[in-house]
């Protein structure tokens, strides 16, 4: 999410890709040019089709284990009906400078992604990312910026690009690039 700070100063999308997205058909780009997209953020996928099955914060994320104490301490005090928001699966996320207020989403986010990332230094283990869609949700709410799943965007590019990982992708199933 730091990206667009520095492509929405000369441009007016950007689009994110996650680095564990294999995109299996590029016709898509080029309908990309000319698309209509929603102001603020939006996002074509909830983790409701992911392999966490949830589609709801609340439903997602233990509120008393030691991965997400400081989080919610924190989120709490800012947005208390963040456990509400519908998941994100950002594997493709679009920020439009039109109706994104930069400033003060970046105020809120970098904090909140701060007291998760605190969370997982305080049991030894690797920073993630885990938290970036509730981030991305509280500091849209707390910036008055739209965030709204994309449906028609989500109909132009399915079937054309796949969520693999190492660790929850069976390894005949990865691309040439991941072997």
């Amino acid at each position: 999410m730091q990206l667009p700070k520095k492509i929405l100063k000369n441009h007016d999308i950007s689009i994110l890709i996650d680095a564990d997205t294999h995109i299996t058909d590029y016709s898509f780009l080029n309908n990309l040019k000319t698309y209509n997209f929603k102001k603020g953020v939006s996002f074509i996928d909830t983790l409701l089709n992911h392999r966490a099955n949830r589609e709801f914060v609340k439903d997602l994320i233990n509120e008393n284990g030691e991965e997400w104490k400081s989080y919610i301490n924190y989120i709490k005090s800012l947005c208390p009906n963040y456990g509400d928001f519908a998941t994100i699966w950002e594997y493709f996320l679009v920020i439009n400078k039109d109706g994104f207020n930069s400033n003060n989403f970046y105020h809120y986010y970098e904090k909140l992604q701060l007291a998760k990332e605190f969370s997982d230094l305080n049991l030894k283990k690797d920073v993630n990312g885990a938290g970036e869609g509730i981030s991305i949700q509280a500091s849209c709410e707390l910036s008055n910026t739209n965030i709204e799943r994309d449906m028609e965007l989500f109909e132009l590019i399915k079937d054309k690009m796949v969520s693999v990982s190492r660790r929850h992708t069976r390894p005949e199933l990865w691309p040439n690039w991941m072997k």
